[in-house]
């Protein structure tokens, strides 16, 4: 893949998050969703058209991560696909927004400091969304 093409693939994960949680978003979840939702696609405004092309090579390597990873066959933790997005915008070559990261990134937070303990993130929420990072990776290398 091409820088462009990578950086419409990155947007195009983090976007597509909210459609990945297992159960129903409300409340502060909802509304971080919806903020990093608005800011991806202010960016999206600010980026070229993209040609079919490029929606076929950025759609193909969504499938293979998703196969890689076993994504597209169960929902995952939210906790797991904040950090995994955390993870690739922190990892990534390109400069982002500020406002992604940071929804993000106060996501984790209230999800670690939540009253409820079962609320909290799971110990192998973290590693699932590292190791979910990784493999990506790999596939942006080898695409």
């Amino acid at each position: 893949m091409n820088d462009y093409q990578t950086r419409l693939a990155e947007l195009s994960l983090i976007r597509s998050l909210p459609l990945m949680v297992t159960g129903k978003i409300q409340g502060k979840v909802k509304s971080q969703m919806n903020r990093i939702a608005r800011n991806v696609d202010k960016y999206y405004k600010t980026e070229r058209y993209a040609t079919n092309e490029d929606i076929k090579i950025v759609q193909k390597a969504i499938e293979e991560f998703g196969e890689q990873s076993g994504w597209t066959k169960k929902q995952k933790d939210i906790a797991t696909l904040i950090l995994f997005g955390q993870t690739i915008l922190e990892d990534s070559k390109f400069e982002y927004p500020p406002g992604i990261l940071d929804a993000l990134t106060e996501l984790i937070l209230f999800f670690e400091d939540h009253p409820v303990k079962t609320e909290r993130p799971a110990p192998a929420c973290y590693w699932a969304g590292q190791l979910a990072a990784e493999k990506w990776q790999r596939i942006v290398k080898a695409t």
